[in-house]
This record gives C-alpha cells, sequence and structure tokens, in this order.
C-alpha cells in the first residue's frame, strides 16, 4: 500500500535569473518570462519555474554559491535550521578543515579557483551531516586536471566519512569499532 505524505514545505514556479534588476524583470513578466523576453533583455535563466515538494525527513541541497564568505556559504543550512551562530561557524570551520580550505573562511566565492569552489559547496552539503550524499555530475563543469583532483578528494572525504560512520554505528550497535 502506497501512503500519500503531505508536503511539509512546498516551492512552486521557482526561478534564477541573472541579469540587470532580474526581479523587476521577473515581475514585468508576471514571474514566467519566454525565451524571448530572456534574450531581448540579455537575461540568463538557470532556474526555469521549477516546482518541488519536500516531505517530512527529507533534505535539500543546493551547490551554488551565493555573495556570502566562505564561512557564511558553508553555514548557510545551519542557519535555515535556527541553529546558533556559533554552532554554525564552528561546524562550516569544520568542514572547511576536512577539505583543506581552512584558512579561506573569509574569502568569497569569486577569490577562489574552481576546484575551491567546489570544495566549499562540498563542505556546505555535508555541514548539515546528511544520511544520504546525492551529486549530480558534480565534476562535469571542471577541467580535466581539477576534475581529478576533486574525484580524489570526494573519495578520500567518502573513505574518512563513511569509516566514521561505520564506527559510530557499530558502537551504536554495541559492535567493537
Amino acid at each position: 500500500m502506497h501512503v500519500i505524505q503531505t508536503a511539509k514545505n512546498s516551492c512552486r514556479n521557482l526561478w534564477k535569473v541573472f541579469g540587470k534588476n532580474s526581479s523587476a524583470f521577473l515581475t514585468q513578466h508576471n514571474g514566467n518570462p519566454s525565451d524571448a523576453a530572456l534574450a531581448q533583455g540579455s537575461y540568463i535563466a538557470t532556474v526555469r519555474n521549477v516546482s518541488f515538494d519536500m516531505h517530512d525527513g527529507e533534505i535539500l541541497v543546493v551547490m551554488g554559491l551565493s555573495h556570502r564568505t566562505v564561512i557564511d556559504n558553508v553555514a548557510f543550512p545551519l542557519e535555515v535550521r535556527g541553529a546558533s551562530r556559533a554552532e554554525r561557524d564552528g561546524r562550516a570551520r569544520d568542514m572547511l578543515k576536512l577539505v583543506g580550505l581552512e584558512g579561506r573562511e573569509n574569502y568569497f566565492p569569486r577569490e577562489l579557483s574552481g576546484g575551491q569552489q567546489q570544495r566549499v559547496g562540498i563542505a556546505r552539503s555535508l555541514a548539515v551531516g546528511p544520511d544520504v550524499w546525492f551529486l549530480d555530475e558534480p565534476f562535469s563543469a571542471l577541467d580535466p586536471l581539477i576534475r581529478r583532483e576533486m574525484q580524489d578528494e570526494f573519495l578520500r572525504l567518502h573513505s574518512r566519512l563513511m569509516g566514521g560512520w561505520a564506527a559510530k554505528r557499530k558502537r551504536q550497535l554495541g559492535m567493537p569499532a
């Protein structure tokens, strides 16, 4: 039997448009600009009219980085959860150390290399301690050298995090780690 869950959160008609005064542009086009209007105004829509529901226990992680500092980007999902500033910063610092970006906390994404920006996104996705980590072609936009570095980094993180998870689970079950 399939049980239908009521959505905990819903998002409807989401757009992410880049260009001058994009909010006003979306308003002028009733939140649904045509391809022609986008092109004519030199706008780029990276997210177009997306709708989704989130159910209890689901976590959504968006990998794009904002205009915030590195530490604030990593701490953002914890801020959304209502964590204190001290808790957010502590966890963010731990994740930045884990991905090799200690000392870059006060940089902005535009001041980092592509590989470093990817590491910030990885740190942010790990900050919430997800049970499942879905990656959708996380390295496809990188040049071959950086892609290889990030693949190696992912394997290192996987080994470290899963090793820690396995030991924690064994302790929960009363087994020697």
